[in-house]
């Protein structure tokens, strides 16, 4: 077989669990395990994943227990339309500035400990 005749390798776009988002997204919403998830996938749709597979999927997409993300986000999965953000401000003002507080770094030497 010559190297003419190997196609060149394509990566799966699409996971096996993008088929079942909205079951995963009602039972996390619920308060469901990902374990407890993978054992109804396999039982009721012969998928089967590992435990970070799943895990990843939901991260990937926000897909929480309680349907608000990472960094107190609203969950993408819970197909609520965001509010819209508030129309930038100016610059702070100097006297804004200074009169936050200053934190002071200190450097701590090391020293060589030779007896």
């Amino acid at each position: 077989m010559s190297d003419d005749e190997i196609p060149e390798y394509q990566r799966p776009r699409e996971t096996c669990l993008a088929a079942h988002e909205d079951e995963i997204v009602k039972l996390r919403e619920k308060g469901w395990p990902y374990r407890a998830i993978l054992k109804r996938l396999e039982e009721r749709h012969q998928v089967s994943v590992v435990y970070s597979t799943l895990r990843e999927f939901c991260l990937r997409r926000d897909i929480t227990k309680d349907g608000v993300g990472p960094k107190g986000r609203k969950s993408s999965a819970a197909k609520t339309k965001a509010e819209p953000s508030p129309p930038s401000s100016s610059p702070p003002d100097d006297d804004l500035l200074e009169s936050l507080p200053r934190k002071k770094l200190r450097l701590k030497v090391m020293r060589n400990s030779k007896a």
